[in-house]
């Protein structure tokens, strides 16, 4: 018989790979509608999608379905995010936090089943709120987010956003504070350029360290990763630098972590070179989910009787999210069956200097789930030691 931690081990490959998926497409959509800086949670997407997926019925279901590239297995998809949660929540020697709610207007029935499901497998709140009251409503509802981010996600939902043809609100939130394995010490950190383009640089603060690391050439990708273990070895933080400065659009749109992880890693000492840096997103992600193929739940001919007999459809899909990096380590925030061959580095070490436009993504190795991705194209100028 297979033991608990081989199950698990099976649920989590058949689930990244149905994440891999849809993380490769929805960010190759964000990223270029966001165009600055951006950070998002794809995790967070696909989640709280999932769950309305689970209520939808007909046509609505199929769209969903298709554009999450959910199991045909509903039991191991659910038991797949019951065991997401419960790892990311159980984990220690860092903050971090899954957590979904539902928002209900008063009067409203939801159906049993619909609930019982949430409550089982996403361990969902399902609080009463009077949308009529929109400041009310609003007031509670961005405390729960504040809360569960650690204050880091502030006024999600403004009160004009809410009325009285508002049903049901369903938010997933998701925080995240490591520390890194090997800190950066701060005396190091000094201006470097930036490139932003082959014309254009910028002196920003850069961290630097020399330390032992995983790091990767990507052919494919034409440029070059490595990997930031935190204190906890279950995370870490994957930066992808385009090999050409102005690279980071084809990376952007060729991103995928299960050829990444595929690939030939080596480990040895690297002279780092990293920017700190701090992004806030807010992702309005409606347009992006209906070129996905998600349409018919935005319209008055949305199935959603799974959820409840009323008659429903999706107004708004917001995301808003946020992460800091620094010496210590990062801070983010959000409303591999492949095995890794390491083999030793001899001497002089390898230097990655990140010092243009470049990717990152904070992934949770057990389930080999990115929950963060972004991209930083821009870094301003900040006053030397000197000048402050």
């Amino acid at each position: 018989m297979a033991s608990d931690e081989e199950d698990q081990e099976n649920i989590f490959n058949q689930m990244s790979k149905s994440n891999d998926k849809f993380t490769t497409r929805f960010y190759s959509m964000v990223a270029p509608k966001v165009g600055g800086n951006t950070v998002c949670s794809p995790l967070s997407a696909h989640m709280i999608l999932s769950i309305l997926t689970y209520g939808a019925r007909g046509k609505t279901a199929e769209e969903l379905r298709s554009a999450l590239y959910l199991l045909s297995d509903d039991s191991l998809t659910q038991n797949g995010f019951k065991s997401l949660l419960q790892s990311l929540n159980n984990a220690t020697g860092l903050e971090i936090s899954l957590a979904n709610a539902i928002y209900i207007q008063e009067g409203i029935t939801l159906m049993p089943e619909f609930l019982s499901m949430n409550s089982k497998y996403f361990d969902s709140d399902t609080p009463r709120v009077d949308f009529k009251n929109s400041v009310e409503s609003t007031r509670q509802i961005n405390s729960w987010v504040e809360n569960q981010t650690n204050n880091r996600i502030k006024n999600l939902l403004s009160a004009d956003a809410v009325n009285e043809w508002t049903k049901i609100i369903m938010i997933n939130a998701v925080y995240f504070k490591g520390n890194w394995a090997n800190k950066f010490n701060t005396e190091y950190t000094e201006n470097r350029p930036f490139y932003i383009t082959k014309d254009t640089k910028r002196h920003i603060p850069t961290m630097y360290t020399k330390s032992e690391y995983a790091y990767a050439e990507l052919e494919e990708l034409n440029a070059r990763a490595i990997r930031l273990p935190y204190s906890n070895d279950d995370f870490s933080m994957l930066i992808i630098l385009p090999n050409e400065i102005e690279g980071l659009p084809n990376l952007e749109q060729n991103f995928n972590r299960g050829s990444i992880e595929s690939t030939y890693w080596r480990s040895g000492k690297v002279e780092l070179f990293l920017p700190k840096f701090k992004v806030e997103s807010t992702i309005n992600l409606e347009e992006i989910l209906q070129e996905m193929g998600i349409k018919q739940v935005f319209t008055d001919f949305a199935d959603l009787s799974g959820i409840s007999q009323a008659p429903l459809k999706v107004g708004h899909v917001l995301q808003k999210a946020f992460i800091e990096v620094n010496e210590e380590g990062s801070e983010a925030a959000a409303a591999t069956l492949v095995q890794i061959r390491c083999r030793r580095m001899a001497s002089p070490p390898e230097v990655f200097d990140v010092n243009r436009p470049f990717m990152f993504a904070i992934q949770h190795k057990p389930s080999k789930i990115p929950i963060f991705v972004g991209s930083i194209r821009d870094l301003q100028m900040l006053p030397t030691k000197d000048e402050l």
